[in-house]
């Protein structure tokens, strides 16, 4: 992941903020002129993920902190001879909450596989989205982590942002002719761009946002959605915006977190800060108030927290 200033946002995922592909058409226009001009449109917007979606920089993290976590990771692929009896598929279930699960079940060894995309499994009719649908094939698109327990086989799995986007757009244009006028819908979907860039920009600005946990992101998400309803009422696709949203908070801590990593400063601030402190929780709540304000208020993680505290208790 390329480091930026922590200051600035990064773009969302293109899913949500591609450049408006504009279409310059009347909804009186020949229904000939609109087909014509969609393709255009398509064949100008690209399909390329997020940064924050690579899947097989994913599987290598993974592994590197499943193994820290003292959890064996097998060294071979699974066969899947049967599916899995629980699967963790809620996007709130995060990495992290997969660690700290990990850590406490300990199994005997967990699989980590990444899955490579097969042009042939998703189907579409467009040349130009077929095009692109091409592009990827070979690249991972989909990892699992795969474990027993207690004669049970869990399951976490995580996609890329890029083939959420090109479902979605094989979707659109095999049912669209056949659902609304394509006019209509392009212009719904440029409508959609503009508002989910506009939202972004105040959903990483938002003070509860940045002070949220993981797991209370996407309620600070919905409160900044409910205080603009007309922009997320021109969303097409809320959960995939709210998942962006997520994903890009997990940058600007990743950012932070490096750029932290060795801050003499902050250590030392917070060395004062904790003298007198006497339990872990209250400890923790001094300690994310010192951070916050070397963060432009983003809470960072807790494995990154109690290592700072543990520095600087050494130092006291």
């Amino acid at each position: 992941m390329g480091l930026t200033d922590p200051g600035a946002h990064p773009e969302p995922p293109p899913a949500l903020s591609r450049a408006p592909c504009s279409l310059a058409l009347a909804a009186s226009k020949r229904s000939a002129v609109a087909a014509s001009k969609r393709r255009a449109a398509v064949a100008g917007c690209r399909y390329v993920g997020p940064v924050t979606s690579d899947i097989e920089q994913l599987a290598l993290e993974l592994r590197d902190r499943i193994a820290d976590a003292n959890v064996t990771v097998a060294p071979v692929t699974p066969t899947q001879a049967r599916k899995p009896d629980v699967s963790f598929i809620d996007p709130d279930v995060t990495a992290d909450d997969l660690i700290e699960l990990l850590r406490t079940v300990r199994p005997a060894f967990v699989f980590v596989a990444a899955e490579t995309f097969d042009p042939d499994d998703l189907d579409t009719d467009d040349e130009e989205v077929g095009a692109a649908v091409q592009e990827r094939a070979g690249d991972a698109f989909q990892m699992s982590v795969l474990w027993a327990a207690d004669g049970l086989l869990y399951e976490w799995r995580a996609t890329a942002d890029w083939y959420e986007a090109l479902r979605h757009e094989a979707a659109i244009v095999n049912a669209g002719e056949h659902t609304v006028g394509q006019v209509e819908w392009e212009l719904r979907r440029e409508s959609s761009a503009a508002a989910a860039h506009k939202l972004m920009d105040f959903v990483m600005a938002s003070p509860g946002f940045r002070r949220a946990r993981p797991r209370q992101r996407t309620t600070q998400i919905q409160l900044v959605l409910d205080e603009h309803p007309d922009l997320a009422a021109d969303l097409l696709y809320p959960e995939d915006f709210k998942r962006a949203a997520r994903q890009q908070a997990d940058g600007e801590v990743a950012k932070w977190e490096q750029r932290l990593e060795d801050d003499e400063e902050l250590i030392t601030e917070l060395t004062k800060a904790l003298h007198g402190t006497r339990t872990v929780a209250q400890r923790k709540q001094v300690a994310a108030d010192v951070i916050r304000e070397f963060t432009d208020w983003w809470t960072l993680t807790d494995e990154f927290v109690d290592r700072l505290i543990r520095e600087a208790l050494l130092r006291r």
